[in-house]
């Protein structure tokens, strides 16, 4: 699994087909891509919060028994601001 961070100068940094937007909350947070490619922003407490573009184009591209599970993961609230 690779890992990485998604700032570059306060811009997005593209990771494939899947970037996180400046705007979003888990913007600046460390990144860990899953074996199923899914791209994850870790929070502070280590929980893997997958980012909305990725189960984005994870929905589209990924394999097609698993269109709308993308989203499901361990959450710990950190990532609900987002979805409101």
């Amino acid at each position: 699994m690779d890992s990485t961070t998604n700032t570059k100068g306060g811009e997005s940094v593209k990771h494939g087909e899947t970037y996180i937007n400046p705007d979003n909350p888990m913007h600046g947070w460390p990144l860990s891509r899953r074996e199923t490619r899914l791209l994850e922003a870790i929070c502070k407490h280590g929980i893997g919060h997958p980012i909305p573009e990725s189960i984005e184009w994870m929905d589209q591209h990924g394999p097609a028994g698993a269109k709308g599970t993308w989203s499901v993961h361990g959450c710990d609230g950190c990532c609900r601001k987002i979805k409101q």
